[in-house]
């Protein structure tokens, strides 16, 4: 998900012109306007749910991990980017739970470094 801002700056500049014996000052107004466009860490949320769908876990597993990943990414298309934070590091909270149990050293260092560097990215 992606979503522009514009945002305006108006101000005035000041210039003096001089004709002997008088100077006159003119006021010229100058607007900026810049956009940017800001991506919001949906799709990689979705990927990282997707791979988890991918690994093969039991059901209860798959579901709990991904149900963190779906309210994230819920989160995030309301623009509550606080609330999609704390979702992820439940999640990684769970992933780190459930490591060397119900997931490899391998798949869960993937999912934790994945979902901090997500996390990482709404920070910034």
């Amino acid at each position: 998900m992606t979503a522009t801002v514009t945002i305006t700056f108006h101000t005035n500049i000041w210039e003096g012109v001089t004709a002997s014996p008088w100077t006159v000052h003119v006021t010229t107004p100058i607007t900026f306007t810049a956009m940017m466009t800001i991506r919001i860490s949906t799709d990689e949320v979705a990927e990282l749910a997707a791979h988890i769908e991918a690994m093969g876990l039991d059901w209860g597993t798959e579901n709990s991990l991904c149900s963190k990943l779906n309210n994230a990414i819920k989160s995030l298309e309301k623009g509550q980017i606080q609330a999609a934070i704390g979702q992820l590091e439940a999640f990684t909270h769970q992933v780190e739970a459930l490591r060397t149990t119900k997931l490899t050293e391998e798949q869960a260092n993937y999912l934790v470094t994945q979902a901090q560097a997500i996390i990482n990215l709404l920070r910034t």
